[in-house]
């Protein structure tokens, strides 16, 4: 063999062999990145894997907007009605995340993800009409102060179907919280599982316009029936309604996306052979190595200790997430909840709707014209209806800025952190400083219209809130299974991440209602009547100090 074959010289068979050699490799090469991270998917694949975050919010906004006047028609004091809502929080921290690494470690046939979502949505849809129709499934339609004179042995078995009405309608919406932090981790997971890292961002974008499409939806009904009483007198009627409505938006969107979407079982992933091989050899050993993983899984969630450590384990961007939320849903709890009642007492403060006069010269609260008080609850129902629509506008709007984020990327090198040229975690930054500079406006905000205004203009940051970090998180998560990659982790660890930075979300959340709570309190003994605006600037300084969390994300490069 000469010098210049060996060399690799001019030879033409040893240059079309290795021609052949190069493009064998490139193909490989191709083939594992492929596995690795995943095809790219299309837009109406995309649309198809977040539908269901429409059915989630509305069902979620239902049950906050109806389900308290719903819990009050049926005599349930509001002291246990508090209780009952902070079930939301409590399971949302020390559920979500037991639920999210039973996910990670399924291995039902059906999949890592569908068989939580599967159960949840259908609990949440089958409790829901059952909380609307508690009344007719229990024939207690009447309140027990109200029902018309009976003898004594009949006066005992209503008062029984009466607390057995209560008590299901407590059940029902305790179940509810339950079964929604297992359809929500189930869906967001499934976006993880299904996108590539550089779809992240885009896939986050439809989650967020899903949500948005379902707040609009549940606004403008509410609206529509608070100006001209679309469901009639009857109380009941609306709540039956709507629950129809959205258990058929739940059913319709979570079929779609389980007949679009695959779910590939634990042990059909982009792994090694070997590793196939090793799983194939612990099957044995599963059933006891399950129950190990629930008890160590319940530990490392509600001991303190080990919850400390799962939170220093969390990878760099996530954690920094996490302590951002720690402190922005702070501020973002009594922004969504306490919305429509802010304009309610602007309306109240700038027209003296209930407001009479003592003989010392103070206001206190007196009789009023019912009309005025009506005129203040749609104020708010509009309220609600126009932060609803620009968060929906805001997530149909970043597409625009988005569009073009994959092409830049690969002419430009750019990550996916980027937002034409503006990392994602400066967006964020400046969203939540427009947020507080609205809060602070609260003083100057003497009419409903201001008010309104200002209550609208948040809806922008809330769509950014419920887009930047879920992406950020989303994408890092997918970057962590590729093997190239410095993050590279083996093992599924969507739903655990996931479920941590959901409790980072769920725990301020009671901090802030215990918070609110001692402070209306206050005011209250004070007489003073804007309370809510007194909490919104408190809001404002709590996003400031989640900015600067935020900002530290982008010395992060993100």
């Amino acid at each position: 063999m000469s010098s210049s074959k060996l060399l690799g010289g001019t030879d033409t068979d040893s240059g079309s062999s290795r021609c052949s050699q190069s493009s064998d490799v490139d193909l490989v090469l191709e083939e594992v990145k492929e596995e690795s991270h995943g095809k790219p998917l299309s837009t109406w694949m995309i649309m198809a894997l977040t539908c269901p975050n429409f059915g989630l919010q509305a069902a979620w906004l239902l049950l906050m907007s109806s389900g308290t006047p719903h819990l009050h028609s049926l005599g349930i004091s509001d002291a246990v009605t508090a209780l009952v809502w902070l079930t939301g929080p409590l399971f949302g921290a020390f559920v979500q995340p037991v639920l999210g690494r039973l996910s990670d470690r399924s291995r039902h046939p059906w999949g890592l993800r569908k068989p939580f979502i599967l159960c949840g949505a259908s609990c949440v849809a089958a409790c829901l009409l059952a909380l609307a129709c508690t009344e007719d499934l229990t024939g207690d339609h009447v309140g027990v102060g109200t029902r018309p004179k009976m003898a004594y042995g009949m006066m005992k078995k209503a008062e029984r179907s009466h607390l057995l009405t209560q008590g299901l309608a407590v059940l029902w919406v305790c179940v509810m919280t339950f079964a929604i932090q297992a359809f929500q981790m189930g869906v967001r997971a499934l976006v993880v599982d299904a996108c590539p890292p550089a779809q992240q961002v885009r896939a986050s974008a439809w989650s967020t316009r899903w949500n948005g499409l379902g707040s609009v939806c549940l606004a403008l009904v509410g609206y529509a029936d608070a100006r001209w009483t679309l469901f009639g007198v009857e109380g009941s009627a609306r709540i039956k309604t709507l629950a129809a409505l959205v258990a058929v938006s739940i059913a319709a969107t979570v079929s779609l996306m389980c007949y679009v979407v695959p779910d590939r079982p634990r042990d059909q992933g982009p792994v090694e052979e070997e590793k196939r091989e090793e799983k194939r050899e612990e099957e044995d050993d599963y059933e006891e190595d399950e129950e190990q993983t629930l008890w160590q899984t319940c530990r490392s969630v509600w001991s303190l200790q080990l919850s400390r450590q799962s939170w220093e384990s969390l990878p760099p961007i996530s954690l920094q997430v996490c302590k951002m939320q720690l402190v922005a849903w702070m501020a973002w709890f009594p922004i969504t909840y306490y919305s429509s009642t802010y304009i309610y007492q602007t309306f109240v403060i700038s027209d003296r709707v209930h407001l009479g006069t003592r003989d010392d010269g103070a206001f206190e609260l007196g009789q009023s014209d019912y009309r005025l008080i009506e005129v203040a609850r749609l104020c708010g129902s509009f309220s609600v209806l126009s932060f609803a629509s620009v968060s929906f506008l805001t997530s149909l709007c970043l597409p625009a800025v988005t569009g073009h984020m994959a092409a830049r990327r690969r002419s430009r090198n750019r990550t996916w952190h980027d937002v034409g040229g503006m990392p994602l975690s400066r967006l964020l930054v400046h969203s939540q400083r427009l947020l507080a500079f609205c809060m602070f406006l609260t003083l100057f905000a003497w009419t409903v219209p201001v008010a309104t205004a200002i209550v609208s203009v948040a809806g922008v940051s809330w769509a950014v809130s419920m887009w930047v970090p879920f992406a950020l998180i989303n994408a890092e998560i997918a970057d962590m299974r590729n093997p190239s990659s410095a993050l590279y982790v083996p093992g599924e660890q969507a739903g655990w991440i996931l479920g941590m930075h959901n409790m980072a979300i769920s725990l301020p959340q009671l901090a802030s209602a215990l918070v609110c709570s001692v402070l209306f309190r206050v005011f209250e003994s004070f007489r003073v009547l804007d309370g809510v605006a007194w909490a919104f600037r408190l809001s404002g300084v709590a996003m400031l100090v989640a900015s600067r969390y935020s900002g530290k994300l982008e010395s992060m490069g993100v």
